[in-house]
């Protein structure tokens, strides 16, 4: 007998590749029971290149702290949204456009997102734990939403579609001894001239 809201609630893991990796961070044979017990005992999951589409499960793993999902072939990342205790996540490399789930996970120090399809980063401006951030190798063009991220101290933004620094400039919390990658972007005339200089004038490092 289940109880829906038990945590001896045995987790659907569609994902064969997903679920081999967490079974080995579970240290349960293969095709073992994997309960909602068990998923909460996750703190790091690395899984990197392994072929992994379906998020499905991970859900219930809310007290994960660190997640590595680099090089895989993820499109949807709404199992994501209520690890709020995250706060490192990487999902270089995927399929990725909608980033909207990630929008509540406020203890993020360190999230990379490089090489995917994401064009939107609005969902990015209430995570103001934010010390590391990776946007390159995306169509990127409005970072407007970076601007109250006052803690970063590493952006990366190399190869989108920016013209506008303002945000940059506007981000009260960019100062000396952080860096700012902004290399392969269509940069505006104003942006080259005035927000860079101003950047560096207060100390941040700017590639372009």
């Amino acid at each position: 007998m289940s109880y829906s809201h038990g945590f001896n609630t045995p987790v659907s893991i569609p994902d064969a590749n997903l679920r081999a990796e967490i079974e080995d961070a579970l240290d349960k044979s293969s095709g073992e029971t994997i309960t909602r017990e068990d998923m909460s005992n996750l703190i790091s999951v690395s899984a990197g290149s392994a072929n992994i589409s379906d998020l499905t499960g991970l859900a219930f793993a809310t007290n994960l702290l660190s997640l590595y999902l680099y090089n895989n072939t993820i499109s949807d990342v709404s199992a994501l949204s209520g690890l709020t205790n995250l706060t490192s996540l990487t999902l270089r490399r995927n399929s990725i456009t909608d980033i909207s789930p990630l929008s509540g996970l406020i203890n993020l120090s360190l999230l990379r997102l490089e090489e995917n399809s994401i064009s939107d980063v609005s969902a990015l401006s209430g995570l103001t734990s934010l010390e590391r951030l990776r946007l390159q190798n995306n169509t990127i063009s409005d970072i407007s939403a970076l601007s109250g991220l006052t803690n970063l101290t590493g952006l990366t933004l190399y190869r989108n579609r920016i013209s506008d620094l303002s945000p940059l400039v506007a981000n009260t919390g960019l100062g000396s001894g952080d860096e700012v990658d902004v290399r392969d972007n269509p940069l505006s005339a104003t942006s080259i001239d005035t927000h860079i200089p101003a950047l560096q004038g207060r100390g941040v490092t700017v590639r372009f």
